[in-house]
């Protein structure tokens, strides 16, 4: 069985740990561009900070990402990972400058987090 690919983003959609769900949330921002949350691979996620963060140093082991896209492309990335049962953390987050990208991926992630089971969060 080959590679799965998430129909809208065309981006690998394997390992996601089944929230692509909570990251279909679409918002008109900057007069009227559509973006929207996608659920990205970790790999996909790691191309994507190496080629545009610039302090990216691969965190605690993540166990999912998050996308913040357009029709333009991928314009930022959350990476989640676990310190214990109850508390997750948003081990690494970058958006390209997007209007309100920083505050779209925090949801996001708050959202997927806590209906995971999580009971805390915390940035790092």
């Amino acid at each position: 069985m080959g590679v799965q690919k998430n129909a809208d983003t065309g981006l690998d959609a394997s390992a996601n740990n089944g929230i692509g769900y909570l990251c279909s949330l679409r918002y008109l921002v900057d007069i009227g561009v559509l973006v929207e949350n996608v659920a990205l691979s970790l790999k996909d996620a790691e191309l994507f900070l190496k080629d545009h963060g610039r302090h990216y140093s691969f965190p605690i082991e993540p166990f999912c990402a998050i996308g913040l896209k357009d029709e333009d492309g991928l314009h930022g990335v959350a990476l989640l990972g676990c310190l214990d049962s109850e508390t997750a953390q948003i081990s690494h987050i970058y958006v390209d400058g997007s209007f309100n990208g920083y505050s779209l991926l925090y949801g996001c992630c708050v959202r997927a987090l806590m209906a995971l089971g999580y009971k805390r969060l915390i940035l790092k």
